[in-house]
């Protein structure tokens, strides 16, 4: 009795078309591990960023919460835009107040810092004598054409628009819309806080 053994194995074609298929789907698989981790690393640099912009609006609201008389008697509040304000505190516990400006620069959120020249009567504030910090990147509210200062009467529910006196303000909203890449999802996300100084008459 023969017994007949089939030796017949894969042809060179069959192979061909086994490997194509292995690598096109090496090649999704990749894309997908690639565009996975470009999103993750997006997610995560969006969310440092705010957490930086958060820190920063809780120095932000402390410092305006202790805003008082200039040392050259001028009032607590000296500017009021809406990508920009100005305001008098002693943030480092000299017992003299400094100026201290927040304004919107090219999508970055700024704080200058001027501290008061108490060699003159009265004392003034020379802007040559200023230091500049980036406190906050990523800022959209220009790009948006959304306000960052919101300033409020007693009610809180209207803002102020237009020409108005500093003295009537009474409650400062800032609304900061973070967002390091436009273009890319996910939208713009806003932070805001709300504020009373303590000195307001």
């Amino acid at each position: 009795m023969r017994i007949s053994k089939n030796k017949k194995g894969l042809s060179l074609v069959e192979m061909i078309v086994t490997i194509s298929i292995m690598i096109i789907l090496l090649g999704v698989l990749s894309l997908f591990i690639i565009r996975t981790f470009s999103i993750n690393g997006y997610l995560i640099e969006q969310g440092l960023n705010l957490s930086v912009l958060q820190t920063s609006l809780r120095s932000f609201s402390a410092n305006l919460r202790e805003a008082r008389q200039a040392e050259d008697g001028s009032y607590l509040l000296s500017k009021c835009d809406e990508y920009s304000m100005a305001f008098y505190a002693d943030i480092d516990n000299d017992s003299f107040a400094e100026k201290l400006t927040y304004s919107l620069l090219g999508g970055y959120l700024e704080l200058e810092i001027i501290e008061p020249d108490l060699t003159q009567n009265p004392p003034s504030y020379l802007s040559g004598s200023s230091s500049v910090r980036t406190i906050g990147g990523g800022v959209v509210n220009k790009t948006l054409a959304m306000p960052l200062f919101y300033y409020y009467q007693e009610d809180g529910e209207t803002p102020l628009t237009g020409e108005f006196n500093f003295n009537e303000v009474e409650l400062v909203r800032i609304r900061v819309y973070a967002n390091i890449d436009i273009n890319q999802a996910p939208d713009s996300m806003m932070i805001e806080t709300m504020v009373r100084p303590r000195n307001i008459p």
